[in-house]
Parts: C-alpha cells; sequence; structure tokens
C-alpha cells in the first residue's frame, strides 16, 4: 500500500545504495503499478493531488519532514504531488542510487541533480552560493546562537565492506567535509575504571554525582587526556587471525536513567567498569574450550561521553558545529554495534534503585542488541565479541539468530523512544 512504498522511502534509499543498477530494480510496469497503488492510498479527497496534510495523514511525520519530501517532488512547485511528480520522483531516486553505487565504488561520494537543485545523495540540498558547513546567523537577535540546520557534514559513502573494513570505524573519529568537529571519540578503557573506583569511595549521593561520567564537551576541556587520538586507536591491539583480528574497540549499549544524564549516580559506570576488568583479567570457559581475555586497553565507545551533548544542567542546547557533529554520528549509529570488528557490552540489568524503563523496554537498546548480532564472528580462538553484563560476563553469551529487517521494524514499534524522531531514524 501506499505506506508501504512512500513511509520507508529513506529506507528503500538505503537500500538502493547498496545495490547495483540489476534485476532488483522495480520495472516500469511494477514502478507504475505501485505508484498507482501509493497515491491511491494518500489521495483521501480524490483530487488527483497529494497536499502536505494528506501526507501527513498518510505517513505520520511531522509537518517540517513531509514538506521537505513534497519540495524534492514537486515538479512545478505548486504545492502539491500529482501521480506524474510521484513518479517521476522515485524514477529519479533510482536514477540517484544508481549513480551513487557507481561512485561509491571508486569511493566518491557524487551530488545528485533534482528537481530542487544539485543534492547530495541523502535528498540534502547542497548550496552553491556558499561553502558547505559555514554557519548562518540565527534569526534570535539575542541569543548570539548560530543555526544549527545550516551546517550539515558531507555523508560518508556506503561500501560493501563497511561493517568489516577498520576504516569505517577510524573515518567516524575524523573530522570531514562540513565538520570541523570529529563525530566520535572514544574513551580510555582505564581512565572510565580509574573514575569508577573514585565512585565506589564515595560515601554520599553529592560525592557520586561530582564524579558521575560528565559529557563529552566537558571531558574535552577537563579531562582530556581521557580520549584516544585516532592514530591510537589505530595502534590498539588486533585479535587472533582466526578470529578476524578483531578490534580493540567496545561499544557500551545501555538505558538512560534521566532524560538529562544517563547515569546521573555513576551506578551504570561502575557496573560497566566492573565487568569490563572482570573480562580483561579473565577468559570464558564454555565447556572445553577458554575464550581469550578481552586487552587490557580498550577503545569505548559511550554515548555520553562519545557523542556531543546537551548541558544536563540548564538545558542549554548545542552549538552549531557540535549540533552538526551529533547529527552525522546519530545517522551511523549502528557502526558501533553491527561492525565485524567491535565487541559489545549489553548493560541489560539496570543498577540497584533504578525507576527507568528496562532495557528491553528501550528502542535504541534494542536497536543496538539486534544488529549487534549479525556480523560478529564466533570463535574460541578469540575473545568474545559480545557480553550480557547483566547475565555476568563470566558467561558466554547465548547469540540469538539475526532478526530480519521485516522482524526488526515491527519490533521496534513495539519499544519506547524518548524522543519519537528517533524512531524513524532508526527504522
Amino acid at each position: 500500500g501506499g505506506y508501504a512504498l512512500l513511509g520507508r522511502t529513506h529506507e528503500w534509499r538505503r537500500r538502493c545504495s547498496r545495490m547495483g543498477s540489476g534485476a532488483s530494480r522495480p520495472s516500469k510496469g511494477e514502478l507504475k503499478k505501485k505508484t498507482d497503488a501509493a497515491f491511491s492510498a494518500a489521495d483521501t479527497n480524490r483530487d488527483g493531488r497529494l497536499s502536505v496534510e494528506e501526507l501527513v495523514a498518510c505517513l505520520g511525520w511531522k509537518r517540517s519532514r513531509v514538506e521537505h519530501l513534497l519540495k524534492a517532488f514537486d515538479a512545478n512547485s505548486d504545492g502539491s504531488i500529482d501521480k506524474d511528480e510521484l513518479k517521476a520522483g522515485f524514477e529519479e531516486v533510482i536514477r540517484a542510487m544508481d549513480a551513487q553505487a557507481s561512485f561509491s565504488a571508486k569511493g566518491v561520494t557524487p551530488p545528485v541533480e533534482s528537481s530542487e537543485g544539485t543534492k547530495d545523495p541523502n535528498g540534502s540540498p547542497v548550496h552553491r552560493s556558499k561553502p558547505q558547513g559555514a554557519p548562518k546567523a540565527s534569526s534570535d537577535a539575542t541569543s548570539g546562537k548560530v543555526d544549527a540546520t545550516e551546517i550539515s557534514a558531507a555523508p560518508l559513502p556506503e561500501t560493501d565492506d563497511m561493517y568489516k573494513a577498520p576504516e569505517t570505524i577510524f573515518n567516524e573519529l575524523k573530522e570531514r567535509s562540513g565538520l570541523t568537529l570529529p563525530p566520535v571519540r572514544l574513551l580510555r578503557s582505564s581512565w572510565l575504571i580509574k573514575r569508577a573506583e573514585k565512585l565506589k569511595a564515595c560515601t554520599t549521593v553529592e560525592e557520586r554525582r561530582a564524579l558521575a561520567l560528565p559529557r563529552r564537551q566537558d571531558i574535552e576541556t577537563q579531562h582530556p587526556e581521557a580520549f584516544y587520538a585516532v592514530e591510537e586507536v589505530m595502534a590498539l591491539k588486533r585479535g587472533a587471525e582466526f578470529a578476524g583480528r578483531p578490534m580493540s574497540v567496545l561499544a557500551v549499549s545501555h538505558c538512560w536513567e534521566t532524560a538529562a544524564h544517563p547515569d546521573p549516580e555513576g551506578a551504570t559506570l561502575v557496573m560497566l567498569c566492573d565487568a569490563m576488568e572482570r573480562a580483561m583479567s579473565k577468559g570464558v570457559t564454555n565447556g572445553e574450550y577458554t575464550w581469550e581475555k578481552i586487552p587490557r586497553e580498550m577503545a569505548v565507545f559511550y554515548d555520553y561521553g562519545s557523542l556531543y551533548q546537551k548541558c544536563p544542567r540548564t538545558g542549554e542546547p548545542r552549538t552549531a558545529m557540535e549540533n552538526a557533529a551529533f547529527k552525522a554520528a546519530l545517522s551511523r549509529m549502528q557502526v558501533w554495534y553491527a561492525h565485524q570488528l567491535t565487541t559489545c557490552f549489553f548493560m541489560t540489568e539496570p543498577p540497584a534503585g533504578s525507576t527507568a524503563l528496562r532495557y528491553t523496554e528501550r528502542g535504541w537498546p534494542t536497536f543496538e542488541y539486534q544488529v549487534s548480532m549479525l556480523a560478529k564472528t564466533w570463535t574460541s580462538s578469540g575473545w568474545p565479541q559480545l557480553f550480557d553484563v547483566g547475565r555476568g560476563v563470566d558467561k558466554l553469551f547465548v547469540r540469538p539468530p539475526p532478526l530480519s529487517t521485516e522482524a526488526l521494524l515491527e519490533l521496534l514499534q513495539t519499544k519506547c523512544f524518548t524522543n519519537g524522531a528517533d524512531r524513524e531514524l532508526v527504522a
């Protein structure tokens, strides 16, 4: 129906970008049939045109996002989409993805021409009137802030080996076109463990709150030694050849205790560090096999310290460039969990006294957990790359079969996302 075709346009783009231009593309007849069905489902007043209101009702998206979609398909700029424009728009998506697949094979991200002008492969306009990434002054003259929506990073190309190539991880740690800040920074496991030891020695709530993990901005200014430089990550120990040479990169999947701070008293950090130390000191035994211990030094992806955040005390937003880096990181969040060479710790049990939603009820943790099942090498020739901290890192992870795309989407519909827009992003 209309929802299946229109409501998953962004998913279709991503899938098309990974395919060639062969039989997997819809034929002209198939495209016309699907376009007719989609148009009929959305055109509720039967006037032969799709308005913003009809598209909002059909897709369930925010009006601003629907307006962006409408502009991309509205060839004659009359504020609505007719059937021919809808069909032409989808044909343009297919041509654009064919071009991107060709360029991506060469490591190049091409611009795409559309009725709205030059666009990047994700459909975002590329404004030639000023360099990409140049900030525009906010209309709020008293705020002194910059409109973050005017800064965007050049998207990284998706390649066939992106979930097994170490360069995928390294590129997330680097500045890029449109960004003067790296989207992600990785924390030293040794720094986190030392902070957790200090937390254990605290005797009051105030002391624990003072030592809770700071957000990335505050770590950069107060504890710059906590981060790895990208060159240091490149030099970290790699695992055994028979195990696929996993990297010393650990991604943490956890729940946020509050909307302002994920771990306001440091309880989750203590649990994480205790688990890391156990996994570093003793290998997991399963039957007659004992797996390797994880390396003593790991580069840790922990979202609150690795990504730019709003101020937890005042709610002050990210700066324009911080927000652009954050969005760039969020758009490729799956990399840290789905990548074949990373190790994942799932914080499936809450700290004592937590009143937050459980891990299995959350949207982001469910997504992170499920995509982690896709590509990890599973052999006792190396260290385990999946750990259920709630169950115990001394127990070998029981790995379920990965879900299909459709099954994962259905599952995510039953989970809670604090930010409703994240549901669309994850899908």
